[in-house]
């Protein structure tokens, strides 16, 4: 207890509580790694304030008190900023640094004289803010830990995943390579024109020139893309993969191994495919294990230009601390205190153009038979390519306006990428393959029916398009696959479309195909 009254170590625990709070927040999103510059950043930053101010002070407890007080002023400052511009006050918003900027100043003026000057006895107030301290980094470092033994123990268990009415895929002559190309947030036609005005006809009539079969009714069977992807995946439902997917469970962590370790690569890496998969820049949907996995580190980025960029945590740790006064006013400090804030917005932009990239020589350096899982994070936000494939910046915050005419244009871009693209793969390949170009669900923003609206199309040569109909949804594309081309039995489960929410992923509602005329 003395110990805790005596040493002022709580500057320290206030200094990495937001970097270790948001990382917990986001642990489903990113990798651990993507924080660890900055807490180590943050730790050397308040060991240093507290040394100079001791310096000073000549006073190691009053140097910690204001060591944590503005700590807690600069880590507040972007969250109060962006609650105050959107919650205007007798309609008059507050969410301006011209105002923001010289209270904070104040307060931390005022702070340092009443913590230096006013209190005598520090004994009690360090041994609360130690508590306290300590209290703060309980509960991230139990979310942390907790989803890391999950996600271990999940990926360690042994067996096959649950088994699919105990049919099993039949030897067969046929081995085509097998190229899932997953476009996230694209949108159906209807919805695309109903929306965004926009008319994708053209796309679609070029597939259906080089012999692609347009799902004009399909929908997603999940609203979320780690949803998605589990299930189609594994060809079932979720409620029939587990018991962590019942209503009202929120961990999602069980969907990572139904993702990396699916039912569709273990039957096809059993017929002796090659399994081919791309970073993303999102641990949850990158199957890293796959015989041939593709990342930008294979471009022979030098060392120096791995750590330099901001990366996206980093980038959402500044905007959420007053870091953010220094990237909203680049154009008024120095060079050398300018933080680039849109390298996330560029690595993320790199990312997808080495995937498209890569996608166009896969044909010819990576042996058949071959299956190829593309998971390209586009039209999805966010918007990084204009309608050539040109640079573009937009805000974080968009009206309608401004969120539709980024939509449309990304989409143009990779509607012309793709179109090229596969034309390309069926030029080269001498056995025809199967093509499956498929979104993961709607556009963002969307009511749940929009939301459920998807891009559905297949290339499946020699008859395999017998089998497709109007509504075919995620859920039935490789058990077609699998029962056309390697004599599956493989019964078609019924459509359905399950809309839920984010904070509560398990949770559904039913949504009804938009196209009720369409049926099989």
């Amino acid at each position: 207890m003395s110990f805790l009254k005596r040493v002022p170590y709580h500057p320290l625990l206030v200094g990495i509580f937001p970097v270790l709070a948001l990382l917990a927040f986001n642990i489903g999103e990113i990798k651990i790694s993507a924080a660890l510059r900055s807490l180590v950043l943050c730790l050397l930053l308040a060991i240093i304030l507290l040394l100079v101010l001791r310096m000073f002070l000549k006073d190691w407890t009053k140097s910690a008190l204001v060591v944590t007080w503005w700590s807690t002023l600069f880590f507040s400052y972007g969250h109060i900023y962006t609650f105050l511009e959107q919650h205007a006050v007798l309609g008059i918003s507050l969410g301006r640094h011209r105002l923001l900027v010289p209270l904070w100043m104040i307060l931390a003026v005022l702070g340092f004289y009443g913590l230096v000057y006013k209190i005598r006895d520090n004994s009690n107030l360090t041994f609360s803010l130690n508590v306290v301290g300590i209290a703060l980094l309980i509960l991230p470092i139990g979310q942390i830990i907790s989803y890391q033994v999950r996600m271990t123990a999940s990926n360690r268990l042994e067996g096959p995943l649950p088994v699919i009415n105990d049919l099993s895929v039949q030897t067969n002559q046929k081995s085509p390579d097998i190229y899932y190309i997953i476009l996230d947030a694209y949108a159906r036609d209807d919805v695309l024109m109903a929306q965004f005005n926009y008319d994708n006809a053209a796309f679609l009539s070029k597939l259906g020139e080089m012999g692609f079969y347009v799902a004009r009714c399909s929908q997603s069977n999940y609203a979320q893309t780690e949803l998605s992807l589990a299930s189609s995946l594994n060809m079932n439902y979720l409620e029939a993969l587990g018991d962590d997917f019942s209503s009202g469970e929120k961990d999602k962590s069980g969907l990572w191994r139904l993702i990396k370790h699916s039912e569709v690569v273990k039957i096809l890496k059993s017929r002796g495919y090659t399994i081919v998969a791309f970073e993303t820049g999102y641990a949850w949907s990158e199957i890293d294990e796959a015989d041939v996995y593709l990342s930008q580190e294979e471009k022979g980025i030098t060392a120096w230009e791995q750590i330099q960029p901001v990366n996206g945590f980093e980038a959402l740790l500044i905007k959420t601390s007053a870091g953010f006064i220094f990237t909203d006013a680049a154009s008024f400090v120095p060079g050398f205190m300018q933080i680039d804030i849109d390298a996330p917005r560029r690595t993320h932009r790199d990312k997808v153009l080495y995937l498209l990239y890569k996608l166009n020589s896969i044909p010819t350096t990576i042996h058949s038979p071959k299956f190829v899982f593309a998971h390209i994070v586009a039209p999805h936000i966010p918007f990084v390519f204009g309608p050539n494939g040109e640079e573009v910046k937009y805000p974080d915050q968009m009206d309608a306006e401004t969120f539709a005419r980024g939509y449309r244009d990304q989409l143009t871009y990779i509607n012309k990428r793709i179109g090229t693209i596969v034309r390309g793969i069926l030029d080269i390949t001498a056995t025809p393959p199967i093509i499956i170009i498929q979104a993961d669900h709607g556009y963002d923003r969307a009511k749940p029916a929009e939301r459920m609206a998807i891009l559905n199309a297949y290339y499946l040569p020699e008859g395999g398009e017998n089998m497709l109909y109007p509504g075919i949804s995620p859920v039935n594309t490789f058990r077609v696959v699998f029962n056309d081309y390697f004599g599956g039995k493989f019964p078609l489960l019924d459509d359905k479309s399950y809309y839920s929410f984010y904070e509560d992923p398990f949770t559904y509602t039913t949504v009804q195909n938009s196209r009720p005329d369409c049926q099989r």
